[in-house]
C-alpha cells in the first residue's frame, strides 16, 4: 500500500519541486574546498555562552549546531541546534550576512534538534531526548518570506531517538519523508503536510544493515529529473571532533522504493579546514536550475562568539 501510493502517480506534474539532472556527476564535480560565509551575531539572539566552544559551556558539550539548509529560491540560511542546559532545541535563520531569528522548536525531554532538510516552503526537524534517546518526534514547519510557522502536524516515535530527518516532494505531488537513527531508517508518505495526514511508516533500513553509514548527522534526499531517488549522508567520522579534525565526508546512495534497497554509488572527502565540520551540520542546497551544492556549518559560534560561519562547497546555490 505504502509503494503504491508513491508511484501511483508517477507521471503526473511536478508541484512545488525541482529536479536534479545527473546527480551523480553533479556530485563528482564538485570542489572539495569551499567558499564562506559569515553571518554575524546580534546581541538578543544567544545566551552569552550558548553555542560556543568554551570551558564556561562545557567545551560546547551538548550544545552545538546540528543541521543546516538554504530556503529555497532566497538568499537566506538555516540551522538547527540543541542546548542541553537551557533544556531547548533551536533554529536560527540568517540572511543579509547577520543572524536574523532564533525559533525554540521544543523543550525538555525534546532539546536536541538534528539534521534537517527543506522541501519548497516546507522544513523538516527532528527533535529529539538524545541523551536518554528514550522518544523522539518530528515537527513541520511553514515557511514565507524568511518567517517560519509551526504545523500541527508531528510524528511522535516513541521508544526510539531520531537524529536527521530528510524531506522532499516527489514527481508524483506527494512529500517522502524520512527518519534515521540508531534504530534504523523509516520512510513516511503523505499527500499534503498541512492536512497532517502520514501513511504507516516502512522500514527500509535495520540497524544491523552493513554497508551503510550509520552515525551520519545529515541526511538528505534528492530526485533526479528521471525520477531516480538519491540520498545524501553527512559524517566525520572522527569520535573526538572538533577537537580533532578527523575527515569530512558525504555519502551518495541511490534509494529505490520497489525494494526498497540502498546502494552506495560513491563517497568523496571535503576540507573544511576548521570553517566546517560534517558532523556539526551538512545540507544540499539546490537551485532554480537544479544545480547542486554541499553546505555544512561549525559546531560553535566563531570569532569570540560573534559570528556564524557556512561552508559552501560547489558554489552554485546562486538563483
Amino acid at each position: 500500500m505504502f509503494i503504491k501510493a508513491i508511484l501511483v502517480f508517477l507521471f503526473v506534474a511536478r508541484v512545488n519541486a525541482v529536479c536534479v539532472p545527473d546527480v551523480e556527476n553533479q556530485f563528482e564535480k564538485l570542489e572539495t574546498k569551499a567558499r564562506s560565509h559569515s553571518f554575524k551575531v546580534p546581541t538578543g539572539i544567544f545566551h552569552p555562552l550558548g553555542y560556543r566552544i568554551s570551558p564556561f559551556n562545557k567545551m560546547g558539550l551538548d550544545n552545538h549546531f546540528q543541521g543546516v539548509q538554504k530556503v529555497p529560491g532566497e538568499e537566506a540560511y538555516i540551522i538547527s541546534g540543541g542546548d542541553l542546559r537551557r533544556k531547548e532545541s533551536h533554529i536560527f535563520v540568517m540572511k543579509k550576512q547577520k543572524v536574523v531569528k532564533k525559533i525554540v522548536l521544543g523543550k525538555s525531554p525534546y532539546w536536541h534538534a538534528g539534521g534537517i532538510q527543506m522541501a519548497g516552503q516546507y522544513l523538516a526537524v527532528p527533535i529529539e531526548d538524545f541523551k536518554k534517546n528514550v522518544k523522539s518526534k518530528v515537527i513541520f514547519l511553514k515557511q514565507s518570506r524568511g518567517n517560519f510557522q509551526k504545523l500541527p502536524l508531528e510524528i511522535e516515535r516513541p521508544g526510539v531517538g531520531t537524529s536527521a530527518v530528510f524531506l522532499n516532494q516527489l514527481e508524483n505531488g506527494r512529500f517522502l519523508m524520512g527518519a534515521y537513527g540508531y534504530s534504523g531508517l523509516f520512510l513516511y508518505d503523505s499527500p499534503d503536510l498541512e492536512e497532517g495526514i502520514f501513511e504507516e511508516p516502512l522500514s527500509i533500513l535495520p540497524k544491523d544493515a552493513k554497508d551503510f553509514q550509520w552515525g551520519a548527522q545529515g541526511i538528505n534526499l534528492v530526485e533526479q529529473c528521471d525520477g531516480k531517488l538519491f540520498l545524501f549522508l553527512f559524517n566525520n567520522a572522527e569520535k573526538k571532533t572538533p577537537l580533532f579534525r578527523g575527515k569530512d565526508t558525504a555519502y551518495l546512495y541511490s534509494l529505490d522504493l520497489k525494494g526498497p534497497n540502498l546502494k552506495l554509488i560513491s563517497q568523496r572527502n571535503f576540507e573544511c579546514k576548521r570553517k566546517c565540520n560534517f558532523a556539526a551540520g551538512g545540507g544540499i542546497s539546490i537551485n532554480r536550475k537544479g544545480k547542486l551544492s554541499i553546505l555544512s556549518s561549525t559546531h560553535f559560534r566563531r570569532g569570540w562568539g560573534g559570528k556564524i560561519i557556512i561552508s559552501e562547497f560547489g558554489g552554485n546555490h546562486r538563483k
